[in-house]
């Protein structure tokens, strides 16, 4: 989820965990969450384009994608003023979306839902239409309602975004408290009204041509036992030079032992987030700075085998090996946790595939338990949807691909990496 829900964390990004033995403890809490039948469990992590929508002063539903150029709202007769490009995407989504909600006659739910009284409340949307190009493939026509979201009250260049005051935060480059980044947040709801809202659209959905799937919160149940032990087991070295091991012998000790181990050693995570940064940064030998969660680096160095002391000074090395080890074990415990999962909408990895099939991103847990925030398990998706948008737009490129070309869809996929 992106755009006017904002940024959704990963399990190393919650404040509960200061160390690498504190993320195996997430995610042990997590398999013996799955199950019960309490508030909070994990809800299947759709993928789409974001067509989120509230209700004007009018009582007119609009879609309101975050944008300050979209807080009066994007209406049926706006569409193709907001978006001027006859290709754009969202000339054919958000006029289906639209269409589809004022004719399910959804008044009563909205109300119930807090819309009608609080102009800043939004249902939390995306929108997948078979054929388009997400990093996840849907074989149908979907629109995924997450819940309900209020943005935030913000101000930029004159122009006032009403909403909730803003809760301040830690920023890290300013090392005192300011109004967090983030553009919303979500807010607790009517559970029957949101499901009665999705059962009316769903039936008007259907009769469309071709017909949409109108699809609320899908709650994950365990198929099969979790099982962690292939993933904390894994034998890890990270590519280093001999001359990095030899001055470090801290390092060298650990490399070839077990992903526990190497998580057992951090005793203090490299980097905490504070939307939309993390407080700690570190400098590249090509002169640019990096998180150490920073996921094309990981790629390079736990994939392609580049050693991690070529890409930054010997000092910050084992600040960036503790950032890759905990990406790695979140990709890899991650993997594992979804490997036991299944839904009404399939199971979150299929081990079995067609040709046209595809594993879901993961889930997100939503419990009060963990922190004020929702966060994401989606393990090998992690890597992989990074590529999924990229590669489906290379295979569509001109005959030609010009320098403008790859730059501009290397800029699209960037947009989709963690900070």
């Amino acid at each position: 989820m992106g755009g006017a829900a904002g940024h959704m964390r990963h399990p190393f990004d919650l404040m509960s965990v200061k160390s690498g033995n504190d993320l195996i403890g997430i995610f042990e809490s997590l398999k013996s969450l799955v199950g019960t039948a309490s508030e909070g469990l994990p809800n299947v992590k759709f993928d789409g384009s974001n067509v989120s929508f509230k209700v004007l002063e009018t009582g007119e539903i609009a879609v309101d994608r975050g944008s300050y150029a979209d807080i009066s709202g994007i209406t049926m007769s706006s569409v193709v003023s907001r978006f001027e490009n006859p290709k754009h995407g969202m000339r054919t989504a958000i006029p289906t979306v639209l269409r589809i909600m004022t004719l399910a006659n959804i008044g009563p739910e909205l109300k119930a839902l807090g819309l009608y009284d609080n102009p800043h409340y939004f249902l939390n949307t995306e929108y997948a239409e078979s054929g388009t190009i997400n990093a996840t493939a849907y074989s149908g026509n979907y629109i995924f309602i997450h819940g309900v979201n209020a943005f935030y009250e913000n101000t930029f260049r004159g122009i006032t975004r009403p909403g909730i005051p803003k809760p301040l935060g830690y920023n890290p480059k300013k090392k005192k408290d300011v109004p967090v980044k983030d553009k919303s947040v979500e807010v607790p709801y009517d559970k029957k009204a949101l499901a009665s809202l999705i059962k009316k659209a769903n039936e008007v959905a259907q009769q469309f041509d071709p017909p949409f799937n109108v699809v609320g919160p899908v709650p994950v149940t365990k198929k099969a036992q979790i099982n962690y032990s292939p993933a904390l087991s894994e034998s890890i070295t990270i590519p280093l030079s001999p001359e990095y091991l030899e001055q470090y012998p801290e390092v060298r000790a650990l490399q070839g032992s077990s992903l526990k181990n190497w998580l057992s050693a951090i005793k203090k995570k490299p980097a905490q987030y504070y939307a939309p940064l993390y407080d700690v940064e570190i400098p590249t030998l090509a002169g640019k700075k990096i998180n150490p969660y920073h996921k094309t680096t990981y790629v390079s160095v736990m994939d392609d085998g580049v050693n991690a002391d070529s890409i930054v000074p010997p000092e910050h090395v084992r600040t960036l090996i503790d950032g890759m080890i905990i990406l790695h074990a979140t990709r890899k415990l991650g993997h594992q946790f979804l490997l036991g999962l299944t839904s009404d909408f399939g199971d979150m990895i299929l081990l079995n595939k067609e040709e046209d099939d595809t594993d879901h991103e993961g889930v997100v847990i939503r419990n009060n338990s963990f922190g004020n925030y929702p966060f994401k398990i989606t393990g090998e998706f992690i890597v992989t949807g990074m590529y999924g948008e990229f590669s489906a737009k290379m295979a569509a490129a001109p005959t030609t691909v010009t320098e403008s070309f790859l730059k501009k869809l290397i800029r699209e996929s960037l947009n989709r990496i963690i900070f």
